[in-house]
């Protein structure tokens, strides 16, 4: 029967049992499906848990985390095993139930994986990988108790200064580099800290690691390594900084100490730096990277945060990064027979003038930001680049087809300028530092908008710009 309503009319809001059976039968194929769906799932599942270590050891290669590229499979192996043998002997966890995880934190424990890369040199392979806890940003904020400071860069500088600058007994003073070795994992975790571990540690089923000490990727690591140098420092007679908390002075000895994550950097005469060095081997697993000074056995250059440190007859040198000049000159396709900057493989094309106020698409503004944040940071040891890159640097809310001539013209400039090199010379205590400052009110034409600048300078040592 036709279903009909009180008055006799045929009810559109109604379904006819061919319209039920229709839809039972649509209901019906759609959990098959879905049945079929789960069941290939899991039986994709069963065969990624079924891979074995023979079948690992069958790949050939792996992908560099941080470089990019491949990676021998044996190197990652060895070097992953190498890393989880020495957290178990240095005790960084022990093994409790997942189930008493869930009674204190109230959920699962946190996952770790691995980052591969290649440490090593050109033409030498050295694998590093670390196990690295994925510890995502909450909902928390104003976590001033995860900050963990870094020093400026001119706080480097002055470093070097102080080496290049004779006592007043007119001793001269030296430098000491010197790494610390796995730094965050020396600091004790006072928390409740549970992590799944990997299946290198062969950690039993219903079982998770408890941390005893902080282990890379949690947010907390780097302030409480940071405390726990620091403690050591003024606990031996350092001063901490006031104003940058990484920085540190012993008044008795005149050693000056800038800590840079886990790179430290000394100043001071010879037998101060041996004992700092012998102080710090009781405190920390540490690598002395080098000892500048004017003695034939001492070193006479050293790479320190990509820049390269050199001791000469006049003075100490200080090179920026030449990393940067070169990506952004393989980025422009710099041909080296023409002496010339290419992009795609042609000439710089003239435009109208209309052209150059046109917004760049999505995915070319990308890449001039990048571009722009990398002579930014090349800027910092630059002094001829500031105000060039400044001028990017206000087009990259919204960057322009003239933003790529603009930037291009910089390009060009360090084509022609291979390296900056700031020279710290030979000189004695001077009795003030002095500072020259001056200022461009509306210079731009456009848009009114000013420029300031100054420089920094101790005796005739250029501090910063």
């Amino acid at each position: 029967m036709t279903p009909q309503n009180a008055g006799g009319a045929l009810d559109p809001g109604a379904d006819s049992p061919q319209t039920i059976r229709d839809s039972e039968m649509d209901i019906a194929q759609i959990i098959v499906d879905t049945d079929d769906w789960v069941r290939e799932i899991e039986r994709a599942y069963e065969q990624i848990q079924s891979v074995g270590e023979s079948e690992v050891n069958d790949m050939q290669a792996a992908w560099d985390d941080v470089n990019g590229g491949e990676l021998p499979i044996e190197g990652i192996l060895k070097a992953r095993k190498e890393e989880i043998g020495y957290m178990e002997s240095r005790g960084l966890w022990h093994l409790v139930p997942i189930e008493e995880c869930w009674n204190k934190t109230q959920k699962d424990p946190v996952s770790m994986r691995w980052v591969d890369t290649d440490k090593g040199s050109p033409g030498k392979v050295e694998i590093r990988s670390r196990l690295v806890a994925r510890d995502f940003k909450g909902s928390d904020k104003d976590r001033d108790d995860l900050f963990a400071e870094t020093p400026p860069l001119e706080a480097k500088r002055l470093l070097i200064s102080r080496t290049a600058t004779r006592r007043r007994d007119g001793r001269m003073r030296k430098m000491l580099f010197i790494d610390a070795r796995k730094a965050h994992l020396n600091s004790r975790c006072d928390q409740d800290v549970y992590i799944r571990l990997p299946e290198e540690a062969e950690c039993p089923e219903g079982m998770c690691g408890k941390l005893d000490y902080w282990v890379y990727g949690f947010r907390p690591a780097g302030a409480a390594w940071e405390k726990l140098y620091a403690g050591k420092f003024e606990g031996c007679g350092f001063i901490r900084g006031v104003s940058c908390g990484v920085v540190f002075y012993h008044p008795t000895r005149d050693l000056s100490c800038v800590v840079h994550g886990d790179d430290f950097s000394f100043s001071g005469l010879e037998e101060d730096l041996i004992w700092i060095r012998d102080l710090m081997k009781t405190w920390f697993e540490i690598k002395v990277r080098a000892l500048l000074g004017g003695d034939v056995s001492d070193d006479k250059e050293v790479v320190i945060l990509g820049r390269i440190v050199t001791w000469t007859e006049n003075g100490i040198e200080y090179q920026a990064d030449p990393k940067h000049r070169k990506l952004i000159m393989e980025y422009f396709g710099f041909a080296e027979n023409t002496k010339a900057l290419t992009h795609n493989g042609e000439k710089e094309a003239i435009r109208d003038e209309g052209e150059d106020l046109a917004d760049l698409d999505p995915e070319e503004a990308t890449k001039f930001r990048g571009l722009a944040a990398r002579m930014n940071f090349l800027s910092l040891d630059c002094p001829d680049l500031q105000f060039p890159v400044k001028q990017m640097s206000r087009e990259m809310a919204s960057p322009k087809l003239g933003s790529w001539a603009r930037m291009k013209k910089v390009a060009r400039y360090i084509l022609g300028r291979e390296s900056v090199v700031w020279q710290f010379l030979w000189q004695d205590e001077p009795k003030y530092s002095h500072t020259s400052g001056d200022s461009d009110w509306g210079g731009k034409t456009n848009d009114r908008k000013s420029t300031s600048g100054g420089v920094w300078m101790i005796g005739q040592h250029c501090i910063k710009t």
